[in-house]
């Protein structure tokens, strides 16, 4: 955490103008937070929010605000989609466990 910034180190103190994503690596790794950060404020969400359906709406919205005024703009939208841990059951591991044990 940041004095500055009780956010903490967000992209709003590295120069962009609007963000929205989460306050932490570690909170990334899961699609439903306790909270949101958007342009350094951090907003409880409602338990079984889908966070990134947030962060797109909020690209969505900054695209079409920054398009309706004529000036160039960059939108940078990293999601944590694919870097989610992703473990199968025990029981599709030992569907296929002799399979990996003969490759």
């Amino acid at each position: 955490m940041s004095r500055l910034n009780p956010a903490g180190p967000i992209p709003l103190t590295h120069g962009f103008d609007h963000f929205s994503g989460w306050k932490s690596q570690r909170i990334a790794h899961t699609y439903y937070p306790t909270s949101i950060v958007r342009d350094g404020k951090e907003e409880k969400l409602p338990s079984g929010t889908y966070i990134h359906d947030l962060i797109l709406d909020d690209a969505f919205a900054f695209i079409r605000q920054e398009a309706e005024s004529g000036t160039p703009f960059f939108c940078y939208i990293p999601t944590a989609i694919p870097h989610a841990a992703m473990h199968a059951p025990k029981e599709l591991h030992e569907k296929v466990e002799d399979e990996v044990s003969r490759i």
